[in-house]
């Protein structure tokens, strides 16, 4: 059997296993896909048994007198057997005239289905079916074949009696739907036609329990609608079986056009135009069949089409709210800061050693002598991170946002409903986690890029030390300023770093280093600083974090209710598409 096909079948069996009210569609397409599978067990059997018994297999809906077809062919009283427990809901088949030996390759189509006795059919257990060799009697219409009778296909609950509808229709060479002249308009004979049809094999309609008077109006209504309903098919053969009263037997006259056609029907079945009938079936079902995997695949490229949208805004936010936004964007004013303590003035430098051991920063974490000191001066509380508070306010607008588009997908992509609904499910249970990954990530890369603060800073010292006069201007306007006071707030929390511009004790020093001839390799390294700190942002946390988190949700959704099968991933068949 065709891998993907396969594929297909057990996902489709999960999915109505999973729930008590599947879609139409699915109960549709699970139909299907059981067919083509018994059909091709019963294709396999055709090759390695080419001369098993024919086969003719009774389908119709309820009280439509499928027992009393079975015992009239048979000419035995198969209905009494078949009225055992389980009756309604397993198949049957009758070997007429014929011996056990003859039975056993048969049950090859029928697998994983269980043959039991009559007396250990039961009516929870589905997976299982009768088959017994009978004697006929002397008016049986069937001298050598194995009759199957099947479950009313009009009161199956979801998909668990179509198994065994399904396995009749592929097993056998020919078939008789059995209608009464109340049932013949029902849709679930026609959909039953529409799935015999295609199987290429001869049927008969079986009008049964027709009244004299009614007999040329249904019989002409029934024809007129099978070619409009089907007009590329053949006409099938139709047959009318009068109502008795009583249960009286039907007459020689009144079952000569049975018998005409079940005679015809074992002359002219070909068991070799069934390959080519599935392999038709197949091709023109198959878009249906993935249509659901397609939807689902098409929800997801959406999802990711949006999510890499809001990732890239929200990196425009950030840069255009901190990055590039000269009062706002604390990295190199801390990289003059880090400045100051390399300028080693003497009497200090041990303290802000100490303030460098103590405290890690970025993140100012509030201990440590150096805060206590500025916090019991100044009676100020710590300033808040600007970077932080600008990434954690663009992480919840894009996952607000991101949520908004999972609920308008499901009302403007209603065949995507069940994927947006189950990933609307998991934005909300994941919400929390995502955000406290996300802000620990932030902690950490800026923990991270301390390093390559110091490192702007020492370059800057590296090119003051080639320009003694200007160093120790530096110098001196830091001690005259009281600069070490400002660094030491800065890094130890007690002022912000986008302060330091502005703090009357350093404008002497950043005046000089404008002002100077290193002025513009101050910009150079600056614009340098914040090239990498964007593009770590945007690699690490945005992309890194936020996105990998948002991309991935749907790996981890609830996919009970999907198909969920990438549709590149199946071998379609050959002759499609």
């Amino acid at each position: 059997m065709n891998q993907a096909i396969k594929t297909l079948l057990v996902r489709y069996e999960q999915l109505l296993n999973a729930t008590d009210s599947p879609e139409p569609d699915w109960v549709n397409h699970y139909n299907d896909l059981r067919l083509v599978d018994a059909c091709q067990d019963k294709i396999l059997l055709n090759s390695t048994q080419p001369d098993h018994p024919f086969q003719l297999g009774i389908v119709g809906p309820t009280q439509a007198g499928k027992s009393t077809l079975v015992n009239v062919l048979t000419d035995y009283d198969a209905a009494g057997v078949s009225a055992r427990a389980g009756y309604t809901v397993h198949a049957q088949g009758f070997g007429v005239n014929l011996e056990e030996h003859q039975l056993q390759p048969i049950a090859s189509v029928l697998e994983p289905m269980v043959r039991v006795s009559p007396e250990a059919l039961r009516r929870e257990t589905l997976n299982t079916y009768l088959l017994e060799p009978i004697q006929a009697g002397n008016a049986a219409l069937i001298e050598q074949a194995v009759v199957w009778d099947s479950p009313d296909f009009d009161s199956i609950e979801a998909h668990g009696y179509r198994g065994a509808v399904l396995d009749t229709l592929a097993l056998s060479d020919a078939l008789i739907l059995v209608v009464s002249k109340d049932k013949y308009g029902d849709r679930s004979v026609w959909d039953m036609l529409r799935l015999m049809l295609p199987l290429d094999k001869p049927i008969t309609v079986l009008i049964n329990k027709l009244n004299e008077h009614d007999k040329s109006t249904v019989l002409t209504s029934f024809e007129q609608r099978f070619n409009e309903t089907f007009p590329n098919e053949s006409p099938v053969s139709l047959v009318a079986l009068p109502y008795t009263e009583n249960q009286r037997p039907f007459t020689p006259t009144e079952l000569q056009r049975l018998a005409e056609a079940v005679q015809h029907s074992e002359h002219q079945h070909e068991r070799h135009r069934l390959q080519p009938a599935v392999t038709r079936f197949i091709d023109q079902h198959w878009d249906r069949w993935i249509k659901p995997a397609i939807h689902e695949q098409s929800a997801e490229q959406l999802w990711q089409a949006s999510v890499n949208k809001a990732i890239d805004n929200a990196f425009e936010q950030y840069q255009l709210r901190y990055l590039n936004d000269e009062s706002r964007n604390d990295t190199f004013n801390r990289a003059l800061a880090e400045l100051l303590t390399l300028l080693e003035i003497p009497g200090i430098a041990a303290t802000l050693q100490k303030t460098r051991e103590v405290v890690t920063w970025p993140v100012r974490t509030l201990f440590g002598f150096g805060v206590n000191a500025i916090r019991a001066k100044t009676q100020q509380a710590p300033p808040a991170d600007i970077e932080q508070d600008v990434l954690n306010s663009l992480r919840a607008h894009v996952i607000t946002e991101l949520q908004g588009v999972a609920l308008d997908a499901q009302q403007e992509y209603p065949e995507q409903n069940r994927w947006w609904q189950a990933l609307s499910q998991e934005l909300r249970n994941n919400r929390d986690a995502i955000s406290e990954e996300f802000e620990g990530s932030t902690l950490a890369y800026q923990q991270a890029f301390e390093p390559r603060i110091e490192e702007a800073a020492a370059k800057l010292y590296q090119q003051l030390e080639k320009q003694p006069a200007l160093l120790n201007s530096l110098r001196a306007a830091r001690v005259t300023g009281d600069a070490a006071a400002v660094a030491l707030a800065v890094k130890s929390g007690g002022l912000a770093a986008t302060d330091l511009l502005v703090a009357p004790a350093m404008l002497s020093v950043t005046t000089l280093l404008t002002e100077s001839a290193l002025g513009r390799y101050m910009n150079s390294v600056k614009a340098e600083l914040k090239r990498e700190q964007g593009a770590v942002v945007h690699s690490d946390i945005f992309q890194g974090v936020l996105g990998a988190a948002l991309l991935s949700a749907p790996n981890t959704m609830d996919r009970s209710q999907l198909l969920g099968i990438d549709p590149a991933s199946l071998d379609v068949p050959a002759s499609s598409h």
